[in-house]
């Protein structure tokens, strides 16, 4: 019998975004045909692929980057991701020779990754095919100015180096321009798709739509304070906020601050569908989402987030999307701004939700 041919997916551990997406690519390619066992190498939870329908063969923990290490949801620490990266790369010839001998372990026959430059100086030391599969690349991240410190050059030289050895870039849409690997390909935008209509949301929820003038679904970890939920509260009273984050102590109990539950009851894509418009992080994965439902969305200004330029270029031109003050917002003072986004219409341009499927014939080229 013939052995069937091994993939192995780099995925960062940086927030969920990366996984969500590497999760409905491995999704697609099974519902392709491909006759091909996926084995994860990443610090995303199980969990989060699991939830989004992805079955790969094998998952197995490990640091394939660092990211960047965040203040909080709007701010990151720029000396702390120096730093973080500068041991990172203190060990990396120990680490590439780690990572050799886990693809000869696991006799992989071609190398992904979302967005670990690991993975492409690995592959190549091996002689196996590989392509990273993202909106952005970790080296334009690190150039931004803000992360300028002694030797921050050298190290970032030594990840734009590594970036090079991979054979393909499938550049995601909300990318940079990049000169770092030689071949790029454009893919259509992958997201998720709904799975539930408004009715049976609703009934999930417990909610009769009708009693709110409209509903916010607000996605944004660790971001408001009680007082601020409590303002919110208060002068939207007739809006229902959907809730898929913590809410503070003391927040519990306000009327129209509702959580929500866990994803395998209703996917996030579906709350996306349901609500008139989002309140969410600038991220790839929310972008997508509301891009595909033709959703409104807000967002507040987020400092020293590279990738932030070209997500706000495709949220102003597929979701109607619009900024919000950053003390406004963690002070929960939406009011003009909320009814300035619930105003406008909602965005005729829709890309198709198929994204993830489009992606299976440049991974089966390679194979």
């Amino acid at each position: 019998m013939a052995r069937l041919p091994t993939i192995a997916y780099y995925v960062s551990g940086h927030g969920y975004g990366h996984a969500s997406r590497a999760a409905r690519i491995i999704q697609a390619l099974a519902q392709a045909g491909c006759c091909a066992q996926v084995q994860v190498r990443t610090q995303a939870p199980a969990w989060l692929f699991r939830s989004q329908g992805a079955l790969p063969q094998g998952l197995s923990p490990a640091q394939v980057d660092v990211g960047v290490v965040e203040h909080d949801a709007r701010r990151i620490d720029a000396p702390a991701t120096v730093a973080a990266l500068a041991h990172f790369m203190q060990g990396y010839d120990q680490l590439l020779e780690r990572e050799c001998a886990w693809l000869r372990a696991q006799a992989v026959d071609l190398v992904l990754a979302d967005a670990s430059f690991v993975a492409g100086e690995a592959a190549h030391r091996l002689g196996l095919p590989s392509a990273v599969i993202s909106n952005f690349l970790w080296d334009w991240i690190y150039d931004d100015p803000m992360f300028a410190a002694p030797g921050l050059a050298v190290l970032n030289a030594r990840v734009r180096q590594a970036y090079g050895h991979f054979d393909a870039f499938l550049r995601l849409p909300f990318h940079h321009d990049s000169t770092s690997i030689a071949r790029v390909q454009d893919l259509p935008v992958v997201s998720a798709v709904r799975t539930m209509d408004d009715a049976a949301v609703a009934r999930a929820l417990g909610i009769d739509r009708r009693h709110w003038r409209s509903v916010v679904l607000f996605s944004y970890r660790g971001a408001l304070s009680a007082q601020a939920c409590a303002r919110l509260s208060r002068d939207h009273p007739g809006t229902l906020f959907l809730w898929a984050a913590p809410l503070p102590t003391g927040a519990a109990d306000l009327p129209n601050l509702m959580p929500t539950p866990d994803g395998a009851v209703v996917s996030f894509q579906d709350l996306v569908g349901f609500a008139d418009a989002v309140v969410a992080k600038l991220g790839y994965g929310t972008v997508a989402a509301c891009a595909v439902e033709g959703k409104r969305l807000l967002w507040a200004d987020r400092m020293g987030y590279a990738e932030d330029a070209p997500l706000a270029e495709g949220a102003r031109q597929w979701c109607q999307g619009r900024t919000i003050d950053g003390e406004d917002f963690e002070q929960g003072r939406w009011r003009e701004a909320l009814q300035a986004l619930l105003a406008m219409p909602s965005s005729a341009l829709r890309p198709a939700p198929e994204g993830a499927a489009g992606a299976v014939p440049s991974i089966m080229a390679l194979l």
